[in-house]
């Protein structure tokens, strides 16, 4: 009696494939997390507000820099202390 043979797809391979779709999908989801911390540094908008001084009077200024380094500076470029 002989026994017959056939080939079949062993589950070895078959688990292979759906872990590496696993490891895949994961990757898409948890890069963006890996990378975000150096996302967070943005720089000041330059828009131009007024700001009113302790007499009243009023004049336009803006922001510059980021999170670690940032003032305000009128229009014209003067660094404004105390902001």
């Amino acid at each position: 009696m002989r026994l017959k043979l056939t080939r079949t797809k062993s589950c070895i391979l078959s688990f292979c494939g759906r872990t590496k779709s696993f490891f895949f999908a994961s990757a898409l989801l948890f890069v963006p997390f890996i990378f975000s911390g150096n996302a967070l540094a943005v720089p000041a908008a330059p828009i131009e507000h007024e700001l009113t001084q302790p007499d009243g009077s009023k004049f336009k200024a803006r922001k510059w820099g980021d999170e670690w380094n940032h003032g305000w500076e009128t229009v014209k470029g003067y660094t404004i202390k105390g902001c």
